[in-house]
């Protein structure tokens, strides 16, 4: 009986060293690093303000980034894999009015003091075929940046707006303007960041 009362405790007492020198997160045990993910792909992504963001690429996993094709006029579900990059241009660009209907159920409008501007967008798609297709596209996009583990999250819109603000202080809303896998032969290299103004006078001395 004593035996049997000794093995039971060295075997409890192995499973709590064997708990405190896993540091598994209980609460996330499958987790892993965004870098590590099997779709996560080398590229750079261009905002419409100039940032260049280099890192690793993705979408959500096991999902299509699906464009409404304009030439065809039917939609394309296009795997991650085949992707090779996207361009996105303007196609409106709208300055508005803030409003908000008078009450429940009115059509009256009642217009306020501030502004927005809303785009609308043609999207590109250029698969590893060289094939192109233009239309519509509403998905996300995640980069890990070079040297971090925290991913950032950007969307491919149809149509998105900017902040409210007065007239004199509305901004253009920021959109993925190129976004660019470089694993592929002969991919488009990102552009040097831009030196800004004290920085350049700096070298120039």
């Amino acid at each position: 009986m004593k035996l049997l009362l000794c093995a039971c405790l060295a075997a409890l007492a192995g499973a709590a060293a064997g708990a405190a020198e896993d540091n598994t997160d209980p609460k996330r045990p499958f987790k892993e690093s965004a870098r590590q993910r099997k779709d996560a792909r080398p590229g750079w992504i261009l905002l419409s303000d100039n940032t260049v963001i280099e890192g690793v690429v993705f979408t959500t996993l096991g999902k299509p980034i699906t464009i409404f094709d304009r030439a065809e006029k039917e939609h394309a579900r296009l795997d991650w894999e085949q992707i090779a990059r996207v361009d996105v241009a303007v196609e409106k660009d709208v300055l508005e009015r803030d409003w908000r209907w008078k009450e429940s159920g009115s059509d009256v409008k009642v217009y306020t003091d501030l502004y927005y501007v809303w785009h609308k967008y043609l999207t590109t798609i250029t698969l590893k075929d060289g094939e192109k297709i233009a239309g519509d596209v509403a998905a996300p996009i995640y980069i890990v940046p070079e040297g971090k583990e925290e991913r950032q999250r950007f969307i491919l819109h149809k149509r998105n707006k900017g902040d409210k603000a007065e007239k004199d202080d509305v901004a253009e809303p920021v959109y993925i303007s190129k976004l660019v896998l470089t694993d592929l032969p002969d991919a488009e290299q990102p552009p040097e960041p831009e030196v800004k103004e004290d920085n350049k006078e700096e070298q120039e001395e």
